[in-house]
């Protein structure tokens, strides 16, 4: 799924999606860049509205999440390995992802890629030139 960015500014969320507690706020800028395409590695909702995880600005070796209101969709075509979980953490909110499974699947999946553990970098290597082609 290939996404273009629309806008970079929280004054483009619906007042719903703004949580300053979260810090995402109307005064709020994104680090994306309007007019750029991004690839989507995962899809998620939090708060009833839907975040994609993208390489912005500062990603070095993880994508991050921006909320979906800041892009159009390019591409919707998803990679066929893609499932639909549901995440429940203890002591967190709960929420859907859709990814490749090692991630939809497994809560921890992203803290780990985040803490540079090879198992996590290994597969989302490989998983991100899946969802790439």
């Amino acid at each position: 799924m290939r996404v273009i960015c629309v806008s970079e500014s929280g004054d483009a969320l619906p007042a719903s999606a703004l949580d300053s507690a979260m810090g995402i706020r109307r005064d709020d800028t994104f680090d994306v860049s309007v007019g750029e395409e991004y690839t989507v590695y995962t899809i998620t909702i939090l708060k009833g509205h839907c975040w994609y995880f993208v390489f912005d600005r500062t990603s070095a070796d993880y994508p991050k999440w921006n909320p979906a209101a800041l892009f159009e969709v390019s591409d919707p075509s998803l990679p066929a390995s893609w499932v639909f979980g549901y995440i429940r953490v203890p002591g967190r909110e709960e929420y859907p992802v859709i990814s490749f499974p090692e991630w939809a699947l497994d809560g921890h999946f992203y803290e780990r890629l985040v803490d540079g553990f090879g198992d996590a970098t290994d597969t989302f290597a490989s998983r991100r030139i899946e969802a790439e082609a």
